[in-house]
């Protein structure tokens, strides 16, 4: 089944929501997801890893703490919430790097990397490992997303690049992309979270067809 980007990300943004995370990370998370798909990587294994781990309390945390220009964790930082401490700190970058670990999901960190390069309308370099990717002053990407589509890294580098993306950088799509109906099965539950249940008041005050329903 092919979705818009529309309509993932307003997908997303409940299902995170319907997860726990506030309504101001499941924004900046729809945001995330849409910029994968964006770019061509299907971010809906991730997303839906990040979800499951939030609803069972266990293997993300949203509690990190900086300490020597690390932020930290004693569990994988969930990459929503780092993200957007990242965006947060870019105005930082100029004179120290963001780095952090361990990381849940890193795919979902690139996109907060291009925003950030965005903010300050300067290339930025995402490292972890041996996989590096690259960010123009747009927040476009130059490098294999899909290599850091993995479950948990130890850490992650984001620093000013000393040499421009240049033309390797790939622009945003705004084309659907395809979801598996069984992939999406994962998270339409937690999307479900954010519908209130119809009641006799709730008809009374407008849901659904009312009282009188004349089709």
């Amino acid at each position: 089944m092919t979705w818009s980007l529309n309509e993932l990300e307003a997908e997303t943004r409940k299902a995170l929501r319907g997860a726990g995370l506030s309504w101001g990370l499941a924004e900046e998370g729809g945001k995330a997801v849409r910029w994968v798909a964006a770019h061509g990587v299907d971010p809906v294994p991730a997303l839906s890893d990040i979800l499951e781990r939030h609803d069972r309390g266990e293997g993300v945390t949203t509690r990190f703490a900086e300490a020597n220009g690390r932020w930290h964790a004693t569990a994988p930082i969930c990459p929503i919430t780092l993200g957007a401490a990242l965006c947060d700190n870019a105005d930082r970058l100029s004179a120290i790097d963001f780095v952090a670990g361990p990381i849940a999901r890193p795919l979902l960190i690139a996109p907060f990397a291009a925003f950030a390069a965005r903010i300050l309308g300067r290339s930025l370099r995402l490292s972890t490992g041996d996989v590096q990717i690259a960010f123009d002053e747009r927040g476009d990407p130059a490098g294999d997303l899909s290599a850091i589509d993995v479950s948990d890294v130890s850490d992650i580098h984001v620093r000013l690049n000393d040499v421009a993306a240049g033309a390797g950088a790939r622009a945003a799509s705004t084309r659907g992309i395809a979801i598996a109906e069984g992939a999406w099965a994962r998270v339409a539950p937690y999307v479900q979270r954010t519908y209130v249940p119809a009641s006799e008041l709730s008809r009374r005050h407008g849901a659904g067809a009312g009282l009188l329903d004349n089709d």
